[in-house]
């Protein structure tokens, strides 16, 4: 668990909710920042670290919460962790109870501190997996921009071939999916872009002209048709 909130800090209470933190989804305004400064072939390290241990955290929150849904907990008092065995996520009798401190808060409540947050993994997993594990050892700018581009134009289900919705809908703020399409469509690329970038965004477009989920929901229709009024 983080000290990043999705709607501000938890209030203390007796069943141990008060701990509880999740990351927020990353504000778009600082990712826009960090892709001009790209294109403009400005290598803004300190920017791309900002933006990519927000959403190292926020990939941290849904990967936790996904553990915790298969019994497996991280106490936020102090950070122990262990696994329930026939643990039941739809018994809403049940208690996390951390074994070395005796934090403890029901199920019910912990699920309360995390839905409707967006932070449900979908089958985004392996990409929220691939990020945490390679940020923090990615050593120079281009390695940081290459792992940050990568995980938000991703798409549920994009390894097993079936595209649905965009990855970046848990990771970055938008009030809905056609704002977030517009804001990934509109994000700039240059000739001093990142090589890498600019390549990732051709894949990107094309996915999205294909994406059937999309084209279903009147996704890419609507968001493209708006752009041009």
């Amino acid at each position: 668990m983080t000290t990043n909130y999705d709607s501000g800090p938890a209030q203390p209470s007796e069943s141990g909710e008060g701990l509880i933190r999740w990351a927020s989804r990353v504000n778009p305004r600082l990712i826009e920042r960090l892709y001009l400064s790209d294109a403009s072939h400005v290598e803004d390290v300190e920017l791309a670290d900002e933006v990519g241990y927000a959403l190292l955290a926020r990939c941290q929150s849904i990967l936790e919460i996904e553990a915790a849904n298969q019994g497996r907990f991280q106490c936020p008092g102090c950070e122990h962790e262990w696994q329930v065995h026939d643990w039941n996520r739809f018994d809403m009798t049940g208690v996390v109870a951390c074994p070395s401190c005796g934090w403890t808060v029901s199920w019910k409540v912990f699920m309360h501190t995390y839905q409707h947050k967006h932070l449900g993994q979908g089958g985004s997993e392996p990409y929220h997996k691939e990020f945490v594990a390679a940020f923090p050892q990615a050593r120079t700018y281009v390695d940081k921009v290459r792992a940050i581009d990568r995980l938000i134009h991703c798409f549920h289900w994009q390894m097993i071939g079936q595209p649905g919705r965009p990855t970046a809908r848990e990771l970055i703020y938008a009030k809905n999916n056609v704002e977030l399409l517009r804001f990934l469509d509109r994000l700039t690329y240059g000739e001093g872009s990142t090589p890498e970038l600019r390549d990732r965004r051709r894949d990107w477009e094309k996915t999205v002209e294909t994406n059937q989920w999309l084209r279903m929901t009147g996704f890419i229709t609507r968001a493209r048709r708006r752009e041009g009024d």
